[in-house]
């Protein structure tokens, strides 16, 4: 590879095009509705929660 393209994808094979797919997964059938969560025990890899 040259130098050019490894500059042109700087984080290298790890970059996805898309989301990973536990993004696009439907909310969990025992979770509690949007905004009654505890915030302590959310994952912080779900989207709209790093941001609050």
């Amino acid at each position: 590879m040259s130098g050019r393209e490894r500059d042109a994808r700087p984080f290298g094979p790890a970059v996805v095009p898309e989301d990973p797919p536990v993004m696009r997964l439907p909310p969990r059938a025992d979770a509690p509705p949007k905004g009654t969560e505890d915030p302590l025990t959310l994952p912080l890899d779900r989207p709209g929660d790093a941001d609050r």
